[in-house]
């Protein structure tokens, strides 16, 4: 079978795709309502801490697609909740949503403590409030 070059280039841009661009992109965000962290501190530590656990847990942990938790002490906890599309293909393709998400979050909302980010194929939240009782 002989690949055409711009199938060859289609075929190779299909498993070298970056993770936005299997979350469809940022559709919105919204940033900001409880105030900023400080760079390389513990919240941030626990905000990364607790999107990677929320990305994994959502797609390959019996999550479903959907999680939450809350990671760390007072006063630098952090609420996160992830929740995949119902029509997401696969348990990868919720991961790559997710994560994508989280990598994302620290430039569309820098240092804030609290932001929810829409994808295409999921959405992302965290604050330091407790999002996850109300």
């Amino acid at each position: 079978m002989k690949l055409l070059p711009w199938r060859f280039a289609l075929l190779l841009f299909s498993f070298l795709r970056p993770p936005f661009l299997v979350a469809g992109g940022t559709y919105t965000t919204s940033c900001g309502k409880t105030g900023n962290y400080t760079a390389n501190r513990t919240y941030q530590g626990n905000l990364q801490a607790a999107t990677t656990y929320v990305a994994n847990e959502a797609s390959f942990s019996g999550g479903n697609g959907f999680t939450t938790t809350a990671y760390g002490e007072a006063p630098d906890v952090v609420y996160v909740l992830g929740i995949c599309r119902g029509d997401t293909p696969d348990n990868l393709t919720c991961y790559e949503c997710l994560s994508a998400a989280s990598l994302e979050a620290p430039t569309l909302c820098p240092n804030d403590k609290d932001a929810t980010l829409f994808y295409d194929g999921c959405t992302v939240r965290f604050s330091d409030q407790d999002i996850l009782s109300s």
